[in-house]
């Protein structure tokens, strides 16, 4: 018979090895992530998503993959159409759609193998597409073309398969230029500037000289119309004043009274001297 102390002992394995069974057969994925499971290191068809779950104790491990919508960051150099020089920052989101795949064919590192590399070279073929001020110019459009080219670039590194990683956004943070570009850029810039200034200048000179013109050319109307009124009222008038119409005005105005003095400077007649 085995003694008390034995027992104890092997009653505190067995309690050991249950309760090592136990938490071996569970296991929990955090919200965000993806379970792919191994089994003797051979990767199951089988995931598991966030929750607690049972597995196989000892015989299966289940190892998390982010699914969560993640960060990317390059910086780099490239050559524009121009042959310039062009410093770049740029951002990538993306997220994993197929963790199995990945952590078999690939493993956790996918982000440094996969997407890294492609980053650099989708954004320097867009960059080579297009003259260096073309590029500070068109800094909007050009982003969801280095998406376009980073997605095709990834699906082909994938087999094409298009449903494994999925780049979500783009971000082009930054662009340096050379020095003499950027002095040259500045140059133009202000020439425009002085150009455009001149050029409303000039329109506004125009206008104001149209403006006095337009005013010009009404006071001669006005002046025309005018003249061409007093001329009009003038011949009515004159065609109006007859003999007739001249002396009776010239009697309608006479009070009665004849002239009390006749003659010119020299002699003069006082007619009421001759009435008396």
């Amino acid at each position: 018979m085995l003694s008390e102390g034995l027992k104890k002992v092997l009653i505190g394995i067995v309690g050991g090895i249950a309760i090592l069974s136990l938490v071996s057969a569970t296991t929990i994925v955090r919200t965000g992530y993806t379970g792919v499971i191994t089994r003797f290191g051979a990767v199951q068809e089988r995931t598991l998503e966030s929750g607690i779950h049972l597995k196989m104790p000892f015989i299966e491990r289940v190892n998390k993959m982010n699914n969560q919508i993640q960060i990317l960051e390059d910086s780099s150099n490239a050559m524009s159409k121009d042959k310039q020089s062009v410093d770049y920052e740029v951002s990538v989101n993306y997220r994993l759609l197929n963790a199995s795949y990945i952590y078999k064919n690939i493993g956790k590192d996918y982000s440094d193998i996969i997407i890294s590399k492609n980053i650099t070279d989708a954004t320097k073929n867009v960059l080579a597409r297009y003259d260096c001020e073309d590029i500070t110019d068109k800094r909007d459009e050009l982003a969801p073309l280095v998406l376009d080219e980073l997605q095709k670039k990834i699906n082909e590194a994938l087999g094409g398969n298009d449903n494994i990683i999925q780049i979500t956004s783009v971000q082009i943070n930054n662009f340096g230029f050379s020095e003499e570009f950027t002095k040259a850029k500045e140059e133009k810039s202000v020439a425009q500037q002085k150009l455009l200034a001149e050029k409303q200048n000039t329109q506004i000179k125009e206008e104001q000289a149209n403006q006095k013109k337009v005013e010009a050319q009404g006071e001669a109307d006005a002046s025309i119309i005018k003249a061409n009124g007093e001329a009009e009222a003038n011949r009515k008038l004159q065609e109006s004043l007859t003999d007739g119409v001249l002396k009776k005005q010239m009697l309608d105005k006479w009070d009665g009274k004849l002239p009390t003095v006749s003659g010119n400077a020299q002699n003069i007649l006082d007619v009421n001297s001759l009435i008396k």
